[in-house]
């Protein structure tokens, strides 16, 4: 009996090495995930300047608004301060991926990401597992829903990106929760 009580051990034994082994891969496996979005998103800054706001022209919403009326109310209620001083190169970004539609920023929290959409009906999947270079990633990449306006002249615009455990994409607006004035700040 003490025998087959020591091979009971022994399976045990191997499935908690196994377990133990297949864990730390899957830890090695998304942190090296992590590193590799982390560090294509960086390079991508590249294709954004900060500008002198000073040195700007008045605001001007050219044909994007619906209506004239829809543009005067706009043009009342926003102005250069409302908007990140940053000039972005589209045109590089669009060499890179082609489904390019805006980039995203919230100084505060450190959000400052290109936004891709997939204009193919229904298609929401793609970028949730593939970054901006479509990199086959579980970090994905920022994206707006298929449905809405890639020119942001929708009534409602929806942006999706992945709530990452390192405190990247979209991991940072806990933020906003938590450190009093934040909010505030970066409206």
């Amino acid at each position: 009996m003490g025998r087959d009580l020591s091979k009971a051990q022994m399976i045990v034994l191997v499935i908690a090495c196994f377990g133990i082994f297949l864990s730390g891969f899957m830890l090695f496996k998304t942190a090296r995930e992590y590193k590799l979005a982390e560090d294509e998103y960086a390079a991508l800054d590249k294709f954004t300047t900060k500008v002198d706001s000073t040195a700007l022209a008045p605001m001007s919403l050219g044909p994007v608004a619906i209506e004239e009326e829809v543009t005067e109310e706009l043009a009342r209620n926003y102005n250069r301060a409302d908007f990140p001083d940053i000039d972005v190169d589209f045109d590089g970004l669009a060499e890179i991926n082609d489904q390019v539609v805006a980039w995203l920023v919230m100084e505060s929290v450190d959000i400052s990401y290109p936004v891709v959409q997939n204009p193919e009906e229904g298609e929401n999947e793609y970028y949730l597992h593939h970054t901006f270079e479509n990199e086959s990633n579980s970090s994905g990449c920022v994206f707006m829903d298929w449905e809405s306006k890639p020119d942001l002249s929708g009534w409602n615009t929806f942006i999706y990106g992945h709530n990452m455990k390192n405190g990247t994409m979209f991991g940072s607006l806990k933020r906003l929760l938590r450190e009093d004035g934040l909010y505030e700040s970066d409206p």
